[in-house]
């Protein structure tokens, strides 16, 4: 089909629009369908828990200390009693009071361990007391976030019903647009390789500003937008190769930073081994100097070995001649 340039114009106007309202309407539905994930996704905060610390018990001490008492009083009353009967079993009573008086005593002393022992745990119970309403406070803070949690999750649920349900209806409606354009396609005026958003925009914008008056031909959109995308292709090859070009020249600066740093070392690692044979012969002239010392001992020690040899063959002989000379000439 033929067309004029302002009804090629409509047309392509009208393509135009529809593929922007079906990008449009594409991705509302993809934005709907994340923000109903997420609503989905929300869960509330973990239920907490009040942590509560038990307090301790105090022992009964005051009972304890009155009973011993009372008991210490009618143990001694009743021993006075039975040590009155001269007679045996009275004797034994008497004894056996005795020990529970011994018994009373030992009440009473535990009765005043437990008031030092309770005066220990008030002041553990207060210390207690003071974590357990630290403990109470952050579990009414935790409670009422959880609480907030929870109707934040549940209106959230429910909010993404009703976007759920716009979701649906954007759908149809992307439905029928696509239905619209697969028609408005259907007149064949624009060839099936250039049905898309981006080369319908291409050809809106020629036919608007003029650079073109036809779809076909060689001045028309279909050869302009062909240039332009091979062009476009060609700058984003060029681009890459500068790109490349440019981790090439790095990697080039980075060895010959490398390699001048080698260098360095290795004229280091030189002056290194210059100064260590400068050192070894240094060291090699001391031990040829120490050797001629060393040979120079050797020659005075044999000189002194030699001359207490003769000292030691001197005295011997002299002591020989002495002995001689005392059993000859005896006074």
């Amino acid at each position: 089909m033929t067309l004029s340039n302002g009804a090629l114009k409509k047309y392509v106007g009208d393509v135009y629009l529809m593929e922007k309202l079906k990008y449009n309407q594409e991705t509302a539905i993809q934005n709907l369908k994340s923000t109903i994930q997420n609503l989905n996704n929300t869960m509330p905060l973990p239920e907490p828990v009040q942590a509560v610390v038990p307090s301790q018990k105090e022992n009964k001490a005051f009972k304890t200390i009155s009973l011993g008492v009372v008991f210490f009083l009618f143990s001694s009353i009743l021993m006075e009693f039975f040590s009155l009967a001269r007679s045996g079993v009275g004797y034994a009573l008497s004894v056996c009071m005795s020990f529970a008086m011994l018994g009373s005593t030992i009440a009473v002393i535990k009765g005043f361990c437990d008031i030092i022992r309770n005066v220990k745990i008030r002041k553990e119970n207060k210390s207690i007391d003071a974590q357990n309403q630290k403990n109470r406070d952050l579990y009414l803070a935790n409670k009422k976030a959880y609480d907030q949690s929870v109707r934040k999750a549940h209106t959230a649920k429910k909010l993404a019903g009703v976007l759920q349900n716009r979701l649906y209806d954007l759908q149809k409606e992307l439905a029928v647009i696509e239905k619209d354009l697969t028609h408005i396609y259907s007149y064949n005026i624009i060839y099936p390789a250039y049905r898309n958003r981006a080369a319908v925009t291409s050809f809106f914008e020629y036919l608007s500003s003029g650079r073109c008056s036809s779809l076909e031909g060689h001045e028309g959109a279909y050869n302009l937008y062909s240039m332009e995308a091979r062009m476009d292709h060609l700058a984003e090859g060029q681009n890459k190769i500068l790109s490349h070009l440019n981790k090439i020249e790095f990697n080039q600066r980075a060895l010959f930073l490398a390699v001048n740093k080698s260098s360095e070392q290795l004229c280091q690692m030189q002056d290194a081994i210059s100064s260590v044979d400068q050192d070894l012969q240094r060291i090699a002239s001391a031990s040829q100097v120490s050797n001629a010392q060393l040979e120079r001992i050797a020659c005075n020690a044999e000189m002194i070995q030699f001359n207490s040899n003769q000292i030691r063959s001197e005295v011997e002989l002299r002591n020989h001649v002495d002995g001689i000379f005392a059993s000859h000439y005896q006074f």
